[in-house]
């Protein structure tokens, strides 16, 4: 995207896109060897659900047949998830306060989204991963890791129902599940509502 810009591309700027997702394809599968025919990631418009399918993303014309996957990244709401400036530190339908939270992206705008992923790309034979996820918590609100774990839970599950592969993204520091330092997992509760949910 244009630098600072995340709101929807223009015409020309989901066109560059797509030359760049052809471009990467063209250049890998020129190098021969086993990258004459191994998988190849391209991404949608931003990496967001809603650009991705609403503004022309095209797969790639490809010299192999079913070997390409399409990647987003989910983040929503922005203002509880990674805005740690927001005063929005709850999540979902057990919020008990409205002014800390955004009713439009939780469970129902959750199932939508990767439903529509589903449908779009999985349906069509199409692999999907979900590049980066994650949620970040505010030391200031110290009820949120509940909310934490529940949005983890529910974005794990909705988009493995969906055929959708989830990859956590580690915010490491106090928001991660490993301590970069040692390796060692910090975060076990996190570790396992992943788990639980994607099983």
């Amino acid at each position: 995207h244009i630098e600072g810009n995340y709101g929807p591309p223009t015409k020309e700027n989901a066109e560059v896109q797509n030359g760049f997702n052809q471009a990467f394809v063209d250049t890998v599968r020129a190098t021969g060897g086993r990258n004459r025919d191994r998988w190849l990631v391209v991404q949608g418009y931003s990496t967001d659900v809603d650009h991705t399918l609403k503004h022309n993303t095209v797969l790639p014309k490809d010299s192999v047949k079913g070997r390409l996957m399409m990647e987003v990244h989910y983040y929503s709401p922005y203002n509880f998830t990674l805005n740690d400036k927001s005063e929005i530190w709850q999540w979902g339908a057990n919020a008990t306060d409205p002014k800390a939270t955004e009713t439009w992206a939780n469970e129902a705008y959750v199932d939508t989204q990767f439903a529509r992923l589903k449908q779009a790309f999985v349906d069509k034979g199409v692999p999907v991963l979900l590049g980066e996820y994650a949620s970040g918590l505010k030391k200031r609100f110290p009820g949120m890791k509940r909310y934490q774990l529940e949005w983890v839970r529910f974005v794990t599950r909705a988009a493995s129902k969906n055929g959708v592969v989830p990859m956590l993204w580690d915010i490491g520091i106090e928001s991660g599940i490993f301590n970069r330092a040692t390796g060692k997992v910090q975060d076990p509760e996190l570790l396992r509502a992943i788990i639980q949910a994607s099983s």
